[in-house]
């Protein structure tokens, strides 16, 4: 019963349509198996297994409003909406987490249910799984710390890689970086290269500068 969709390549929108009682309208699937489970509308998937999505619930990967491209980018979505993926296994691992830009090479790629996330440059936000409002520019930011860390901003190569508080912001190289903290850690400001490197927890801080 669904109308008004583009599926281009082997088994591309496979389910589109197929049962679940709902009428789906004007996706486009184009790649191998790309949108296969995916009964929402408005969806666009472009690449190998891109939103291929999963049979968890009825009907299966009703999530509406997604855009993904890239192999394998919003590979396991289920009932997740309006979020962007672009990049080789961009938001993989995404479910149900709705309303997050992922771009880059694995950008957010093991994220689950987190929502709201910003996460651009290869291998950022590699360690978000459930975290909320979320953003993280550079190569690498963010990408390692808390799985459900909030309200984190980390701009810069490597910045905030070992975060594990909220309410953070880290600007510039490695700001926030390798040896940043052991747990916890909230409401802090770090701002040059390599800034608060070797600050171990604690909250309200504020560093500006290079270490």
């Amino acid at each position: 019963t669904g109308y008004g969709a583009v599926a281009i390549g082997q088994n591309a929108g496979y389910s589109f349509g197929r049962g679940g009682g709902h009428s789906p309208v004007g996706s486009v699937f184009v790649g191998n198996t790309a949108g296969y489970y995916a009964t929402g509308s408005h969806n666009v998937f472009i690449g190998f297994e891109t939103g291929k999505g999963g049979t968890s619930g009825t009907p299966y990967s009703s999530g509406e409003n997604n855009v993904a491209m890239g192999k394998q980018a919003l590979y396991t979505f289920t009932t997740g909406g309006n979020n962007v993926a672009i990049g080789h296994e961009a938001g993989k691992l995404l479910t149900t987490g709705a309303s997050n830009v992922l771009i880059g090479h694995g950008a957010g790629d093991i994220m689950t249910s987190g929502g709201a996330n910003v996460i651009i440059g290869q291998s950022a936000g590699d360690y978000i799984q459930t975290g909320t409002s979320n953003t993280a520019v550079g190569f690498e930011a963010f990408s390692y710390g808390a799985t459900n860390a909030v309200n984190n901003v980390f701009l810069g190569r490597g910045a905030g890689n070992m975060n594990f508080g909220s309410s953070n912001v880290g600007i510039g190289y490695a700001a926030f970086g390798q040896y940043t903290q052991t747990s916890g850690g909230d409401s802090q400001v770090f701002i040059g290269y390599n800034a608060g490197e070797v600050t171990k927890g604690g909250q309200y801080n504020t560093a500006l500068g290079g270490y």
